[in-house]
């Protein structure tokens, strides 16, 4: 008897003991995939994140492909003065991203 998977359907062979002639009777349907979740992950500022998928844990079947979540934006802190004013020049105030640490841009 060959049970049958999430891919094939199963069925008995019957074998002539006389001739080794067989023949395929007993067809059952296919069963059903076994989900398994995989895993995602959250965007940063710096790569893109992908959303939870599922797959076959026995065929590997993609049953919910992950989409790609894209980058997100920087999250900048504080603004930090990084250059005093003078009479003669303005001064510079910048603020760093909290995820990557990239400068405010000019």
């Amino acid at each position: 008897m060959t049970l049958p998977t999430c891919t094939s359907e199963g069925y008995t062979t019957y074998t002539c003991s006389l001739c080794d002639d067989s023949y395929i009777a007993d067809k059952t349907e296919k069963g059903s995939h076994t989900p398994k979740t995989v895993p995602g992950y959250a965007a940063t500022c710096t790569k893109a994140g992908l959303t939870d998928g599922e797959k076959c844990s026995a065929c590997g079947t993609i049953l919910t492909a992950q989409t790609i979540i894209p980058i997100a934006d920087h999250v900048y802190g504080e603004w930090s003065v990084t250059k005093e004013p003078t009479y003669q020049h303005e001064g510079e105030k910048t603020a760093v991203c909290t995820g990557c640490g990239a400068p405010t841009p000019k």
